[in-house]
């Protein structure tokens, strides 16, 4: 939908041509199960909506003594002190994990700083392809991961309840369901509508598996990146000394 300002009206244009008497039909979007529900007051059966996804919040450490060199570099690219990322069940953008390494950074230069900016928030981050020096390699990579399995924490911990709970009410034999739609059903201590709490634990329940299917995925590739650090950890040279969590000049 756009707003013609020559025509002064609302106009909604087709993606192509089409004949007359054939049938339209309007997409919603890529949009989340969550968007769906809040905008249109419906959500997909469980799992078909493949743009489900989760928002995973990578921020700078306030305490962080780079906390102000860091910023400044990100602001240069954009980008606020929390950049966010949407997570699906296929897996995460290709940007988060250099992210991720940038913020986990410590024991450096101003200038290596700018210069991992650089690596860090360009326009595209080809899949598959691994951190540089600057972002700490192979370090990098796993110190990167340990701050992305700490926000995937953090949302798994801002739930209420249990995914258990939200499995019961998102389920066919959920009380919810088998309430009178037209009635109010007393639910959580509060008097809901049966639809809408069998829709949003719906929403919930898959955002919980989207974050621990991803946190499994994350801590794979982590324990992965941990081994090659050990397998490097007699590899010096005059910049980088390997550890097995962060990078160090």
């Amino acid at each position: 939908l756009d707003w013609d300002p020559s025509l002064g009206a609302v106009v909604l244009r087709p993606e192509r041509g089409y004949s007359s008497g054939e049938q339209v039909f309007v997409s919603y979007g890529e949009k989340s199960s969550g968007e769906l529900l809040l905008t249109y007051g419906f959500v997909p059966t469980l799992g078909s909506n493949p743009n489900d996804s989760v928002t995973v919040k990578i921020s700078l450490d306030p305490q962080d003594p780079l906390y102000d060199t860091k910023s400044a570099a990100m602001q240069e690219y954009g980008l606020a002190s929390t950049v966010q990322f949407p997570v699906r069940m296929t897996g995460y953008p290709t940007t988060l994990i250099p992210c991720a390494a940038f913020v986990a950074l410590e024991n450096v230069s101003m200038d290596q700083v700018w210069e991992a900016a650089q690596d860090a928030f360009a326009p595209e981050w080809p899949a598959g392809q691994r951190l540089g020096r600057s972002l700490g390699g192979v370090a990098g990579e796993v110190a990167g991961r340990e701050v992305v399995r700490e926000a995937l924490r953090d949302l798994k911990d801002g739930y209420k309840g249990s995914m258990e709970d939200d499995k019961a009410l998102a389920s066919e034999d959920s009380p919810a369901r088998k309430s009178n739609p037209g009635k109010r059903t007393r639910i959580a201590s509060k008097f809901l509508d049966p639809v809408k709490v069998t829709s949003a634990a719906v929403v919930r329940l898959r955002e919980r598996q989207i974050i621990a299917r991803i946190s499994i995925v994350v801590y794979n590739e982590q324990r992965e990146f941990k081994r090659l650090t050990i397998s490097n950890s007699d590899k010096k040279d005059n910049n980088v000394s390997w550890t097995t969590r962060f990078f160090r000049p």
